[in-house]
This record gives structure tokens, C-alpha cells and sequence, in this order.
């Protein structure tokens, strides 16, 4: 599925990345920064371009809160459920140095001294001091159950008291839940001087030596897209380069990938056979295959380029915001996160447009450009617009969401009819793409209907655009990730101090030589250097079907549909202990016997 929705990612990237178009001059009105962003954009979807992106990812929130912790906050446990048995351990440690090292206390002889006992002491009165916060719940009063019972069978008088005390206990539980939730909401154990020793690890180990980039040309007149991901890490001891070209030809309807990243993978888990076929080889995708109809893929493409639009037109025209390079660089952690060629790249722009919707219209523009694009396809396609993809119809009036429900009741023909055999083209990732759609549509709808709130939970991104010479020259966009780091039950910490994302996009001319590092005879994949996968894959699947390896049977059909995976593991057999160990006593030791 990722590979045919990859022409949606690019196409709606190559939309965001534009510039070198010329446009009027700007003034400090917001409506007129957007009109002219808007206009550059547009302009640029016709032109070919280069770009190359650097991404930047810092833990700089997290390390500044960390930096500025108390001495209280460093030394705290960093769970108060432990902190007794963490401040004893560490200060019986302490004792243990002191009495051997400086009074030549034998080791035996420690927990004699009053010191011990004084620390024993304080150790209680911390665990008293605890559980006095945390039991809360009353005690269950036997005394009272029975004097209020007395008159009872036995029988019946066991059953009730068992009745009350399980309600009794899950009362009690539920108080002590409670407790130690608000016990624990009262104690700070994520600022603790080894959070800050893991945070300096993380940087020194992982986010510094790390950079992460990406080439690649636009070019529209001629349906090409080329890509070049690619991840460095340089380390002492350690230089790691991956990266992975990808070549896209719109005109032809496919997506190509160099096969020597995916090759060893495949070869040890799928296709045992392989060998070295795929080297120096792309591997090439059809969006196409023959299922669909021939303009689809020219037709998708006009439909996500018309979304954009008007999910961009959607915004507010107060996000758009005119400022000067002093003021973006003013962003906070913004000088230290970028390189310095950026950093003087942003210093020789004139103009530059900040773009920074709020939660709620961000929220909408998503909503608008996946429900307009779900109904364009379905719209101009008919046959994909099925019940089983989703069976609410959605308008939208004057910017507001309506919901007209249809299909909304099943019937037991539904169910009894003939399951079609799932079949894995072209037509069904489309069918795929369309329910993740409406998926999201549906969602966003069902949260204004309840008037649900658009959750606001941390800091919100940003853009920045910098014009130069009537263009767009360079783009910036600043995310903020929640902390990984940092324990999921600690969600309002991880999105105070979230992982900073800053990727900056500098637009250049085409990239001549974009697949250098490839065989000269490679650069430009062809039907003579790739592998079609779709032939490919249906050649496997004849070997695997054919074949011994039973394993792989069931994950092709649990993958396919085509089949089933239970009617291939019928061909295994459970192991079966022998009738003489069923015989021994139960109290006998199996363990060692083998079936």
C-alpha cells in the first residue's frame, strides 16, 4: 500500500515546495502575503526545480527543563511508589562508605550503630508517612456484618459476606487509585540527574552524530519526479551512509525503487532463491496495472493539486504574517537547530511569510483536503464508491460539516452472500486509500457533531517561506513531537517539552546528476534495468504455492485472501505425548520428556 500512495505524498510535497515564480510585491497585509504565497505556489507546479532538504531534530526543551531542575527534583525518585526504598538504598550505601572507610566498622557490625538505626527509623516513618496518603479506604467491619446477620442461615450469611467484601474490596481499590494518583500528580520524578545523564547520552550518541537529508528534482513537463533520501551517522568508531533512490514517471504510471536496500531483506525472509537478480536493478511499480481506468492516475493527480488548494484557501488569512529575518531567527532554539549555511541563507532574504494556523483550522484543512479528494475520485469514478468503504455521505456547506447517513442498515444477504476473492492490484490500494479517507473524514465529522473539542496538547508548527528575486527560495516548517523519551503515562510532560523537528528546504535548479553514486547505465531506470514487481510477485507466488515451505503458504494466503490460512495448517500435526506418560502419577516430573 505505501508504494501507491507515495504519488500522493510527493504531489502534495511538490505542492508545498515552489518558488521561482514570479509574483507582485508584498505588503505587510496578512490577505496579501497569502494571495501571494498562494500565487508562487501555483506558478511553480508548472516549473521544474531542484531541492535539498536538511532535517534537524533536537531535545533542547527537554535538556533546558532538565538543566534548570532543583537540587530537590535532581535527587528525587523517579517513582514516588519507591522513593522510601530508593532514599534508604542510596543513603545505606553512603553509611556503609563512611563507618568502613573512616571508623573501620567491620561490615557485620554496621547495622548495630545508632547510625543504622537512625536510618532504619527514618525509613519507617517515610513508609508510615506513605501509606497513611494512600490507605485511605476504610477497613471492612466484620464486627457490624455479623451482629447485622445474626439471624441468618449460615449459608446464606457466607454468601452475603462474601458479596460485600468483594464490594467492599473493589471499593477499597478504587479509593486507592485515587490516592496514589494524586500522590503521584504531587511528585516530580522526570527532572532526576540521571533523566538529565539519559538526555545528554541521547544527543551525544544518537541526535548529534545523525543527519538525515534529501535531494531531489520536480519536473512537470516531462511526468518526472526523482528522490533521494538519505541518513548519515558519524561516530568515533562508527560511519554509516544509507540512502535510497526513487524515480517516479508520471507519464508512464510507475514508481521506481533501487532494489539493493530491499534485496537482502527479501532474499532471508520471502524468497529464499534469489541470488543476485536484483542487483543493479530498480524495482518498478505499476499504478496502473490494467484494473484501473487509463486517465486515473493524470485524474488523481488534478484531484490532489485541486484539494490543496482548497484546503489552503481554507485558512485564515490572520496565519499569514509578513516578518523580517531578525524576527523568524528569534524562534526559539531556532539558531542552534539549523546549519549555518541556513542560518545566512535566511539572513539574505528581504521578505519572508510566517504561516501559523491555529489547532482548530489546521484541523479543518486536513478534514477539507481528505474529503475533497475522496469525493473527486469516487466522484469521477463511480465504481469505487462502494458501501463496504464507508457508508456516510458528507457535504459541506458554507464551512460547516453536514452528515447525511445512507446504507446505514445491513441486511443478512450482505451476509450471506459469496465472498469475493480478495485481488492484490491496482484497484484495491485505491480502494484502500479511499477508506483510509474516509476514514479520516469521518472522524473529523463525528467530533464536530458531539462538539468535541480540536485537542490543543503542546506547541503548535509552523512555516516560514522566504521570497527573494519574486519567488519562493528556501521554506522552513517547525514540529514539535512528543517526547519519546519520556513514559506514556506522562502525556502533558511529553508535550511541554516535545522533541524540536526543523526541516529546511532550500529550492535550486535541477540536479543534473542526481543518482551519481549509480552505474552509469542505472541513472535512468528503463524496462532493460528493473524488475516489474508486479510479474515478479505473481511469479512467487506460483514457486511458494508449488513449493514445500509451508510457512510461507500461510502468510501468503493470511496476506492474499486468496485461500485459506487454516486450510494449509491443517498440514501440520500437534505433537502428541506418548500413552504411558498419560498413565503416571500426576505428581511425576515430565518436564524432561520429549513427545
Amino acid at each position: 500500500m505505501k508504494t501507491h500512495i507515495r504519488p500522493l505524498v510527493f504531489a502534495i510535497f511538490a505542492a508545498a515546495i515552489t518558488g521561482c515564480a514570479s509574483i507582485a510585491p508584498l505588503n505587510t497585509a496578512p490577505v496579501d502575503a497569502k494571495q501571494a504565497l498562494s500565487d508562487a505556489m501555483h506558478a511553480q507546479l508548472r516549473q521544474s526545480f531542484g531541492y535539498h532538504t536538511q532535517i534537524h531534530v533536537s531535545n533542547a526543551i527537554r535538556e533546558e527543563a532538565l538543566a534548570q531542575a532543583s537540587e530537590e527534583q535532581k535527587s528525587a525518585s523517579s517513582d514516588i511508589m519507591t522513593a522510601c526504598e530508593d532514599a534508604h538504598d542510596a543513603a545505606y550505601v553512603s553509611l556503609t562508605k563512611k563507618l568502613m572507610a573512616e571508623q573501620g566498622v567491620l561490615a557485620d557490625a554496621i547495622e548495630k550503630t545508632e547510625d543504622f538505626e537512625t536510618l532504619k527509623q527514618t525509613y519507617q516513618s517515610c513508609v508510615n508517612e506513605r501509606n497513611a496518603i494512600i490507605d485511605t479506604a476504610e477497613s471492612f467491619d466484620a464486627e457490624a456484618f455479623f451482629e447485622r446477620t445474626q439471624d441468618m442461615a449460615v449459608d446464606a450469611q457466607f454468601d452475603l459476606l462474601y458479596e460485600e467484601l468483594q464490594a467492599h474490596e473493589n471499593q477499597a481499590d478504587a479509593v486507592r487509585a485515587a490516592s496514589i494518583a494524586t500522590y503521584q500528580a504531587a511528585h516530580d520524578g522526570q527532572h532526576t540527574a540521571l533523566d538529565a545523564k539519559k538526555a545528554d547520552l541521547l544527543s551525544a550518541y544518537l541526535i548529534s552524530p545523525t543527519q538525515l537529508s534529501m535531494i531531489g528534482n520536480y519536473q512537470p513537463l516531462s511526468g518526472k519526479i526523482s528522490v533521494l533520501p538519505a541518513a548519515h551517522y558519524q561516530a568515533k568508531n562508527l560511519n554509516f551512509y544509507v540512502n535510497q533512490p526513487l524515480y517516479i514517471d508520471l507519464q508512464q504510471g510507475i514508481i521506481y525503487l533501487w532494489a539493493d536496500n530491499f534485496a537482502m531483506v527479501n532474499s532471508e525472509t520471502i524468497d529464499k532463491s534469489l541470488g543476485d537478480k536484483w542487483r543493479n536493478k530498480w524495482l518498478a511499480f505499476h499504478l496502473n496495472d490494467g484494473s484501473l481506468p487509463k486517465s486515473f492516475t493524470r485524474d488523481l493527480i488534478a484531484f490532489i493539486v485541486d484539494a490543496k488548494k482548497q484546503s489552503f484557501d481554507s485558512l485564515n488569512v490572520s496565519a499569514f504574517d509578513l516578518i523580517n529575518s531578525d524576527q523568524m531567527l528569534a524562534t526559539p532554539h531556532l539558531m542552534t537547530n539549523l546549519s549555518e549555511q541556513a542560518i545566512t541563507t535566511i539572513k539574505g532574504t528581504g521578505s519572508i511569510i510566517r504561516v501559523q494556523p491555529q489547532a482548530a483550522d489546521r484541523a479543518y484543512a486536513r478534514y477539507l483536503f481528505t474529503d475533497t479528494l475522496y469525493h473527486s475520485i469516487i466522484g469521477r469514478y463511480s465504481e469505487f464508491a462502494e458501501p463496504s468503504f464507508g457508508n456516510i455521505e458528507r457535504s459541506i456547506i458554507e464551512g460547516e460539516s453536514v452528515i447525511e447517513v445512507v446504507n446505514a442498515e445491513d441486511t443478512d444477504a450482505s451476509f450471506e452472500a459469496v465472498a469475493e476473492e480478495v485481488k492484490i492490484d491496482s484497484k484495491l490500494f485505491v480502494r484502500m486509500l479511499l477508506n483510509a479517507l474516509n476514514q479520516v473524514s469521518q472522524s473529523y465529522q463525528a467530533d464536530v457533531q458531539m462538539g468535541g473539542a480540536v485537542p490543543q496538547d503542546g506547541q503548535q508548527g509552523f512555516w516560514h517561506y522566504g521570497l527573494k528575486s519574486g519567488g519562493i527560495s528556501w521554506i522552513h516548517q517547525r514540529q514539535y513531537l512528543a517526547n519519546p523519551t519520556l513514559p506514556k503515562e506522562h502525556q502533558k510532560l511529553r508535550h511541554e517539552q516535545p522533541m524540536i523537528i526543523d526541516t529546511f528546504t532550500t529550492i535550486t535548479r535541477v540536479h543534473p546528476e542526481l543518482f551519481a553514486r549509480l552505474p552509469a547505465a542505472h541513472r535512468t531506470p528503463n524496462a532493460d534495468n528493473s524488475i516489474n514487481i508486479g510479474d515478479y510477485g505473481q511469479d512467487l507466488v506460483k514457486r511458494i504455492q508449488s513449493g514445500d515451505d509451508k510457512y510461507s503458504k500461510i502468510l501468503l494466503a493470511l496476506f492474499s485472501g486468496e485461500g485459506s490460512a487454516l486450510d494449509v495448517g491443517d498440514e501440520f500435526e500437534l505433537p502428541t505425548l506418548p500413552d504411558e506418560l498419560d498413565q503416571q502419577p500426576e505428581d511425576n516430573d515430565h518436564s524432561d520428556a520429549n513427545p
